[in-house]
């Protein structure tokens, strides 16, 4: 009724309308549709027509647009079109510096979960002000990147509105948060005064955590694994490959249809002597072998006759 009377100047007593739609407490709708029709007859861009639509005709548009009245924020005045604030959105951000999880002080590793280095890169763009579009397959960490979202933008003093089409994805990030001690970090509209509650006792009883002997463990372990990964990705001189290389060749090998075995084995002198010029010892092998010099029986492996 308020779209009528804005477009077309006419007024319709919405109530009375509606009070036509029912006849001894049966729905009868034609009587709503002949009003309308007697009350629009003038109007020729106007037509009534029947149809049945199911819906809970929340006219929430006037509220919405009532809001945005009082809103002073560059997104909604970028869509309203104001042309400075549309720049300033659409204005492209420096790519932020990325610290690796294991460069970075345990004082300044605030991370609520684990992150691998492109959940990383996601959140660093998303706490430089980036808009972002992330997709992700079932399983592989989406929840777990918005909940280290969420606590970075709160912990910068934001406000984070989290939506979804579907229920169990917001049931997803309330079960993760209360997962690790922050149930009251989020509020439902539909359980606002109990959420606000269980927040305040929450940030009531919260005491600072003693975090220091936990940060001098992490920097120990820490250097350990480093350690570890850059000897097992370490290329020697001698051999032109690293431990890891010797690991995943050996992989590949054990993963043919028929597997070689042997029960011979190296130097790492001789090793170093074969990573150069394996051609002139396999030469000396056959010509070896040609003359009979290896035999091979029931217990002998072909690198052992």
């Amino acid at each position: 009724m308020r779209l009528v009377a804005e477009h077309f100047g006419l007024m319709i007593d919405a109530h009375a309308l509606a009070a036509l739609a029912y006849d001894g407490g049966i729905f009868q709708p034609q009587p709503v549709i002949d009003s309308l029709r007697a009350a629009t007859r003038d109007v020729d861009t106007f037509a009534v027509r029947p149809r049945l639509v199911i819906s809970t005709f929340a006219d929430v548009g006037q509220t919405m647009a009532d809001d945005i009245r009082t809103l002073d924020h560059p997104v909604c005045n970028a869509l309203a079109g104001h042309v400075d604030d549309l720049e300033q959105v659409t204005a492209e951000r420096p790519v932020p510096e990325i610290t690796s999880p294991d460069d970075r002080s345990p004082a300044s590793d605030n991370r609520l979960l684990d992150a691998d280095d492109e959940q990383e890169e996601v959140l660093s763009r998303i706490a430089a002000g980036h808009s972002v579009v992330v997709k992700t397959l079932p399983g592989t960490g989406g929840t777990q990147t918005v909940i280290n979202a969420l606590g970075d933008l709160v912990r910068a003093g934001r406000r984070v509105l989290v939506v979804s089409t579907r229920r169990s994805t917001l049931d997803g990030v309330r079960h993760r948060l209360a997962g690790i001690g922050l149930g009251g970090m989020a509020v439902s509209p539909g359980s606002i005064r109990q959420d606000l509650i269980r927040g305040i006792s929450r940030n009531e009883k919260a005491t600072a955590p003693a975090l220091a002997e936990v940060d001098d463990a992490l920097v120990r372990l820490r250097t350990v694994l480093r350690d570890y990964r850059s000897a097992v990705t370490l290329t020697r001189p001698g051999l032109g490959a690293s431990v890891l290389d010797a690991v995943r060749e050996l992989t590949r090998l054990a993963a043919l249809p028929s597997p070689p075995s042997t029960t011979a084995r190296l130097s790492l002198r001789s090793l170093e002597r074969l990573a150069g010029a394996r051609g002139e010892a396999a030469e000396v092998l056959t010509q070896a072998a040609r003359l009979g010099e290896f035999r091979f029986g029931p217990d002998d492996s072909p690198g052992t006759a």
